[in-house]
């Protein structure tokens, strides 16, 4: 990218957490840049308080999509465990609690789902839970991996499912 006379080039993702002031939720995005003076020839690292829509690649992974249809089957009661117990009895998938978090960490960091921390309650020791929802930018992807399943499925000729062995 080239702003006026400075070249900037994203050299790392991290972690920041942006509040939306008109709602609990949160999206995590940090983009870490390598600044080029044209002038001095140096190098300064800077960091970007901004989101971009197309983060760290749009497209979504089988586990990835299932996630996301599950995270909007929960709605308001998303988080680790619920996905994953949905998930078991739903798809008869069987997850480790890792594996749902880096799934959703993930999804998160593309801009698909948003976070929020619920209140915290005796039977899970204090401990407050982490409830994620999908975004319109989730909401999108959803849509363009559905088209794209759907056109691939009335592509595929009758003839192709009647195959004698």
């Amino acid at each position: 990218m080239v702003v006026g006379s400075v070249t900037l080039k994203l050299v790392s993702f991290s972690d920041l957490t942006v509040v939306d002031n008109s709602s609990r939720y949160h999206i995590r995005a940090r983009l870490c840049y390598m600044r080029t003076s044209y002038l001095t020839n140096t190098k300064q690292i800077h960091t970007f308080d901004s989101i971009t829509e197309n983060m760290k690649g749009s497209s979504l992974g089988e586990l990835e999509e299932i996630v996301l249809l599950i995270v909007g089957v929960l709605y308001d009661e998303a988080y680790g465990v619920a996905i994953q117990s949905e998930m078991e009895e739903r798809c008869d998938r069987k997850a480790t609690l890792s594996t749902i978090h880096v799934a959703l960490h993930r999804l998160e960091e593309k801009g698909f789902l948003e976070s929020r921390l619920d209140g915290a309650t005796n039977e899970r020791g204090g401990r407050r839970k982490l409830l994620f929802r999908i975004t319109k930018s989730g909401q999108k992807a959803l849509a363009a991996s559905r088209e794209v399943r759907n056109e691939l499925w009335s592509s595929i000729p009758k003839a192709a499912f009647n195959i004698s062995v």
